[in-house]
């Protein structure tokens, strides 16, 4: 039977996503090491900063938003980084997790953050106030949402004049239908790797070949993975006038680095080695198009 999005999250956040060392662990996209090795560039941060984390202020910090809502904000961690920051003057976060929304309240009681606070909604069927905010992000949610075009019309409709919408987002082939190219290149890479570099976690058997996923399985893991992924970029450009658009890698590395990313250590330097020759192979083939593209960076503002 498939589970819903919503039981999906609720239990992913009530275990693995309550522990950010289970995250890193997981996720090559919250490894540190990645961003230093790779990510950052594309933002144009220094080794020290992360991500969108630091380019959002610096190129959207001026003038100073009154009200940022963020759509899937999960465990809160993106819009209470930008409050310790103080990037605006209030904060409003929606997911569809109540595990996630009580979690995320909690970590704003205890840092004393009065202006932030979340909220339980389901953004398929979203209705938000007219003209409420500045700036409206979404971080690794919009993949989840199937009915992409009420979504954005309501953002449309939420933003203040000239305001801006952000997503930060995995827009590859949509339910892991992963091209022939990237699977070929991602298990190159992984006959390749040293076995002591590909131990699942947390598993810890050996990472072997990486297969394109069955629809039937996709829908009984979540109906909601990436169940449009493949047409976001489009929608989004129908609806907004594109002022950003940064491509920070992942069309090979994320295949081979997943669940694998915490064998990589810097104190580690063959590690830290084969970790270059994984996401070389990752840009190279981005920029020869042999592969799409799956992690972006979309930001703009409502056509007239």
């Amino acid at each position: 039977m498939a589970i819903s999005g919503q039981e999906r999250w609720d239990k992913a956040f009530s275990s693995d996503h309550a522990n950010p060392e289970q995250i890193r662990a997981i996720y090559t996209l919250a490894s540190e090491l990645y961003w230093h090795l790779y990510g950052n560039r594309c933002f144009g941060n220094t080794v020290s900063e992360n991500g969108w984390l630091s380019w959002l202020p610096r190129v959207y910090g001026n003038p100073r938003p009154r009200c940022v809502l963020e759509l899937g904000s999960g465990n809160g961690d993106l819009l209470l980084a930008l409050r310790l920051i103080d990037f605006a003057d209030e904060y409003i976060g929606i997911d569809a997790s109540s595990v996630a929304v009580q979690l995320a309240q909690q970590k704003a009681i205890d840092a004393g953050f009065s202006n932030v606070r979340f909220e339980v909604g389901d953004l398929n069927n979203l209705a938000l106030a007219p003209t409420a905010y500045d700036m409206i992000l979404a971080q690794m949610c919009i993949h989840h949402i199937a009915n992409l075009e009420h979504l954005f019309t309501q953002v449309t409709r939420a933003l203040t004049s000239n305001g801006l919408f952000a997503i930060n987002d995995y827009v590859g082939p949509s339910r892991w239908q992963f091209t022939w190219t990237q699977l070929l290149l991602a298990n190159a890479l992984l006959r390749w790797l040293p076995k002591r570099l590909k131990v699942n976690h947390p598993e810890g058997n050996i990472k072997g070949q990486h297969k394109r996923p069955t629809i039937q399985g996709m829908l009984a893991m979540d109906a909601s993975e990436a169940v449009r992924s493949g047409e976001i970029v489009d929608v989004f450009k129908h609806y907004f006038s594109v002022e950003q658009e940064i491509d920070y890698g992942g069309s090979v590395s994320i295949l081979v680095l997943d669940n694998i990313i915490s064998n990589f250590r810097e104190e580690d330097p063959a590690s830290v080695a084969w970790l270059k020759v994984v996401l070389w192979l990752d840009h190279l083939a981005r920029r020869l198009r042999l592969v799409p593209r799956i992690n972006l960076v979309l930001a703009g503002r409502p056509r007239n």
